[in-house]
């Protein structure tokens, strides 16, 4: 058996808690049993029973607390985001594997003839519904495991009642007690194979899922960045236009998506200027609206250090063109509103920068 390195820990996380479902109800039924027992001893009271009932007793508390054991593991590992060791795993198969072979070889009935014990007692159903419940544990290489060594444990005690493998040569009848024990066995051997089938068809619907609630996680992170990124794009723009003699400024900005890569701004020069910037970067979401804000800084810093518009503007060319890579440009435009009635425009795209003198 592996133990699911390679999946996500959702996965594990999920087969853990399986596990721990797995083994109530194995608690619930180990509980049951006992009190039918209990109930059976009481109507039909004897020596037999009553001895038959205290050996069953204890052999169920102990069971009882090595789940109880293994159930607390179980917990200790979720809680903490581990794993059960491959021991561990492994111990549990074979120690619950063989308790019905435990129970025929040494609880059986005294009044039952001996080659009758291994295919008469009632607790041999215990056995299927131990291979049953392997299909918890989410990986067809357990319940296989689970019907070897149940098939195993079961030809064991077999054998301790007098069964003998060469018993199938001889010509005894087919419903002889000598001839139902293989059959017994293999009909073991078969419920752990299609007890795999089941798990692994239930292991491809629980990763469908974690993959799908996975994928829904990330969809959702995303959209959160993706908002995050649109409020702080948004903050970026201005919250007011400059008021500029001669001229009605007004603007407005709506991303296709949740960002994008145009832009306005404006700004007030030292010596009195307004400077009008709009850019668009190609392409839409988060990569534009970053090259956006890149040449909203980059404008912001040389035209607030720099008299020389056309300077200025080159070093914005310069800049932006050194940062973004092949296939993606910006468009990108300047006006100055000087102390005279007219508007020096200067725009990118990127290349050498270009000077427009218009009159307001």
């Amino acid at each position: 058996m592996t133990l699911l390195n390679n999946q996500s820990r959702a996965f594990r996380q999920a087969l853990l808690r399986s596990e721990r479902l797995r083994i109530m109800i194995l608690l619930c039924v180990l509980a049951a049993v006992l009190l039918i027992r209990i109930i059976r001893t009481a109507i039909a009271w004897n020596p037999e029973n009553a001895s038959g009932l205290l050996w069953i007793g204890l052999f169920s508390i102990g069971l009882a607390l090595y789940e109880l054991f293994v159930l607390r593991a179980i917990r200790v590992a979720i809680q903490n985001g581990q794993d059960l060791s491959h021991y561990s795993w492994l111990v549990n198969i074979l120690v619950e594997s063989c308790i019905p072979g435990l129970i025929i070889a040494f609880m059986s009935s005294s009044s039952t003839s001996l080659e009758f014990r291994a295919v008469t007692n009632p607790l041999f159903s215990l056995y299927f519904l131990l291979i049953i419940l392997s299909t918890l544990r989410l990986s067809p290489r357990v319940s296989r495991l689970c019907g070897i060594c149940a098939a195993a444990s079961y030809l064991a005690a077999a054998y301790y009642h007098g069964w003998q493998p060469a018993s199938m040569l001889e010509n005894l009848s087919l419903f002889d007690p000598q001839k139902i024990v293989v059959p017994y066995a293999v009909s073991l051997l078969i419920c752990g194979v299609v007890a795999g089938v089941v798990a692994r068809e239930i292991r491809k619907q629980v990763e469908a899922a974690l993959r799908e609630a996975e994928t829904r996680r990330e969809m959702e992170y995303l959209q959160h960045d993706l908002e995050v990124a649109r409020s702080i794009q948004q903050s970026l723009l201005p919250k007011s236009m400059p008021q500029v003699p001669g001229f009605d400024l007004a603007a407005w900005n709506k991303p296709a998506d949740q960002t994008g890569g145009d832009y306005y701004d404006w700004q007030a020069l030292p010596d009195g200027r307004i400077l009008i910037a709009l850019a668009d970067v190609t392409g839409h979401g988060i990569g534009p609206a970053l090259l956006a804000a890149v040449c909203r800084a980059y404008s912001r810093a040389s035209f607030g250090q720099q008299n020389d518009f056309l300077k200025a503007m080159e070093q914005v060319n310069t800049a932006i063109a050194a940062d973004i890579g092949e296939g993606r440009f910006v468009t990108f435009v300047a006006g100055i509103r000087p102390n005279r009635p007219e508007l020096e425009l200067l725009f990118s795209r990127p290349r050498p920068a270009l000077s427009l003198l218009a009159e307001a």
